[in-house]
């Protein structure tokens, strides 16, 4: 049987950031704890990353994340690494990387996973030296897995498709709470869409509204999330005529 592994979750996003990475962090984090794991999570001081991982019991630590390779946060999150004697470190972005990958050099290199659900090749050095530090990149989907791969930015075996685990059990319906779930937000018993995401361009929230704008007048959309594109949703749901029929509740901890 393997020995345990300490594992640590580092989060460079700002602190009322919240994701369906942070949520795969998450769920990984129960997992690795339920069968002998040893987690850990550090991320920005008050952030929901952070309250989250707390609220289930997993020791937190904190890193500012003030600018790429600042020697007082490479210095400090050598020491969390080795305080927590650290085999793995799960992170995303080139940021992520390379606070991981250059700290680690200071505490016994730790493997580097990081969890790529959209990926971009840019230009530039910090985006080529970050994947110098990474020894494994884990994606949801067969068709990143392969697309990673071809850029070379790691040899394909070192790239992995897992798709992401859902516990069947948590989405069963309700149709009483779905009912009072409707009344609440003022949506009659037509069809029902919902989307869950950040409200970012790359979720093309806007070709969403195109598509309901086709459909049947009785059917409602409702998209929890938040981000910096709530504007332009309302305002161009209102340019299609669908305003009545969208709802934005914005961010949603409880899907």
């Amino acid at each position: 049987m393997a020995a345990p592994l300490s594992v640590l979750f580092l989060n460079p996003l700002g602190e009322a950031d919240w994701g369906g990475v942070e949520t795969w962090m998450r769920e990984l984090a129960r997992g690795l704890a339920a069968g002998g794991d040893r987690v850990a999570a550090c991320a920005r001081r008050g952030s929901r990353f952070l309250a989250r991982f707390e609220a289930e019991g997993f020791p937190v630590e904190t890193l500012a994340f003030r600018r790429d390779f600042g020697p007082l946060d490479l210095v400090r999150l050598g020491r969390i690494l080795r305080r927590h004697a650290v085999d793995v470190v799960v992170t995303k972005l080139d940021r992520g990387i390379r606070a991981a990958g250059t700290a680690g050099a200071l505490a016994g290199h730790p493997s580097v996973v990081q969890r790529q659900g959209l990926f971009e090749v840019r230009d530039g050095f910090r985006h080529r030296f970050a994947y110098r530090f990474v020894d494994r990149i884990i994606t949801p989907a067969r068709c990143l897995e392969e697309r990673i791969a071809a850029t070379g930015v790691l040899p394909p075996d070192r790239v992995d498709h897992v798709p992401n685990g859902v516990d069947p059990d948590r989405y069963r319906r309700d149709e009483e709470r779905g009912r009072a779930l409707r009344e609440e937000l003022g949506i009659g018993p037509g069809p029902l869409l919902v989307n869950t995401g950040r409200l970012h361009d790359q979720k093309d929230h806007l070709g969403l509204l195109e598509a309901l704008a086709k459909l049947p007048p009785d059917t409602a959309l409702v998209i929890a999330g938040a981000g910096r594109l709530e504007p332009r949703l309302r305002e161009r749901a209102a340019a299609l005529g669908i305003r009545d029929r969208v709802r934005l509740p914005g961010h949603v901890d409880d899907v």
